[in-house]
């Protein structure tokens, strides 16, 4: 699969979807705790009692710091560790490059690929027998019948299965005997949407860098790291931001992960609690971040277990 044909339609996926991204509850996020608002309770109370800032807790859900509480509002207390540890980003990114989690397995493409409307995301592939795609090959459960015949974005493969595009960007998995995969690139159609609640001119920036290396404490134009990519992202739009994923996480508002908007920033922990790691959200559960584990500037998915799990939080602009 290295020829250098480029497929002239925008982008080949299935006809058929997982379920759209996880509402906050649904997600396990390491970094803070749900609280339901008393009577009686009062922003400055429960900084006294979670031992925390009454600023942090408001800023981290997006409200005024002299907002009156409900009875039964859920509030997001930011708990752990401090995170401004200066070796947080290294140690995700040691994590990132040994995670196992199936969703994140490599893609099968070569990364410094950029065709001329948007990048490469995998190949074109064709199914040659009815068969199943599985959530995870290694559960076998059966997501949905696959028809022969039915056209496939292939994009990364593990043991004897490809891994599989859906059209809401999550990944599935087939038989590789079930599959003739072509000589053919796919090229994503990231539509863009103009307005909203996000940014998404930061989105159309973003992926001038798609396929950067990644180099721990390197920023744009040259190999950069997470953090130094969203901070080359925001320059490029005119917008400020500080160096480090953790000075970064305390920048701009909070924003529920089941509102996340086309060019939100999110921001992920390492295993000692310490926002470690940092991307941009390009919707259908799907982000751009500079990852060690790829190697480059790439895309992943928010359902994949090991990015799931340390998810901390969103922030906008």
């Amino acid at each position: 699969m290295r020829s250098r044909k480029t497929s002239a339609l925008a982008f080949v996926a299935v006809a058929f979807a997982l379920c759209v991204i996880a509402s906050a509850a649904a997600l396990a996020v390491t970094g803070y705790e749900v609280y339901a608002v008393q009577p009686g309770d009062t922003l400055a109370a429960l900084a006294q009692r979670f031992g925390v800032e009454a600023r942090a807790i408001a800023d981290f859900n997006g409200i005024a710091p002299d907002a009156a509480l409900v009875p039964g509002q859920s509030l997001s207390i930011p708990t752990g560790p401090d995170a401004a540890n200066p070796k947080a980003q290294e140690k995700f990114s040691t994590e990132e490059k040994q995670a196992a989690d199936v969703a994140a397995t490599e893609l099968s493409v070569e990364p410094a690929v950029q065709a001329r409307n948007g990048p490469v995301v995998g190949y074109l592939g064709i199914a040659v027998e009815n068969t199943s795609a599985l959530l995870d090959p290694r559960r076998k459960e059966r997501l949905c019948a696959i028809s022969r015949g039915t056209n496939l974005c292939v994009s990364c493969q593990y043991g004897d299965y490809w891994g599989i595009m859906m059209s809401d960007g999550a990944v599935a998995w087939v038989p590789k005997p079930a599959v003739d995969v072509q000589h053919v690139e796919l090229v994503a159609g990231i539509e863009v949407p103009a307005g909203g609640n996000g940014c998404p001119e930061a989105i159309q920036a973003a992926f001038r860098y798609y396929g950067l290396p990644y180099l721990y404490g390197g920023t744009p134009p040259g190999p950069t790291d997470c953090s130094g990519l969203v901070q080359a992202v925001f320059r490029d739009c005119g917008m400020a931001l500080p160096r480090t994923a953790a000075a970064q996480f305390m920048a701009g508002y909070a924003v529920p992960l089941d509102q996340l908007a086309v060019g939100d920033r999110l921001y992920f922990v390492n295993s000692d609690g310490y926002i470690g790691h940092a991307g941009l959200y390009i919707g259908n559960g799907q982000f751009i971040h500079a990852s060690s584990r790829r190697g480059y500037v790439g895309i992943d998915s928010l359902r994949s277990g090991f990015y799931r799990s340390r998810l901390a939080g969103a922030r906008r602009p």
